[in-house]
């Protein structure tokens, strides 16, 4: 089964305080405009489905794996993992757990049990050295789609620096 979001972040990649400084815009009517651009900016960069392919602030993620694994999860920069096995819909004991990194994402393995199904849990997050990078990232494509609007043309698209900023983002299992 496919990664599912169980929690979803709660926290701000970008308040839209640091995004008007960044992008110059101080007229408080525009606040909602403006949030609304942060918001879907962040929707297209995050999460397993986002352009990043990666969660940006802390968020819980799930995944059903048929044993025997090892499994490559779906999402990378896992903070914590726990997980419930089940064998003919009855929980079993998981055995040995061990979650390593690799090129492909972290990698999970078990010991001591076969024939089951597991659940696995897992927290995610961007680390934190990475985030100054996402912010300005989302105020580029804020801007560049402000500016698109103010000139009354048809928003859409990324601007160039935004580009190589998700090249350098982006985790290469999307």
């Amino acid at each position: 089964m496919a990664a599912r979001l169980i929690v979803a972040p709660s926290a701000e990649v970008a308040t839209l305080t640091e995004v008007k400084a960044l992008i110059r815009v101080t007229d408080p009517d525009e606040d909602a405009v403006v949030q609304a651009m942060i918001d879907a900016a962040v929707g297209m960069m995050d999460g397993r489905g986002g352009l990043l392919g990666r969660a940006i602030m802390p968020q819980v993620w799930a995944e059903d794996l048929a044993v025997p694994g090892p499994w490559v999860l779906a999402l990378p920069d896992i903070e914590a993992a726990s997980l419930t096995a089940t064998l003919d819909g009855v929980v079993v004991d998981a055995g040995a757990l061990s979650l390593a990194a690799s090129e492909g994402g972290p990698v999970l393995t078990l010991t001591g049990l076969s024939g089951a199904v597991l659940a696995v849990q897992y927290s995610c997050a961007l680390p934190a050295a990475k985030l100054k990078t996402v912010k300005v990232l989302i105020s580029l494509i804020v801007d560049y789609w402000y500016a698109l609007r103010s000139a009354g043309q048809e928003a859409g698209g990324l601007p160039g620096p935004a580009l190589g900023l998700i090249e350098q983002l982006r985790w290469p299992g999307v």
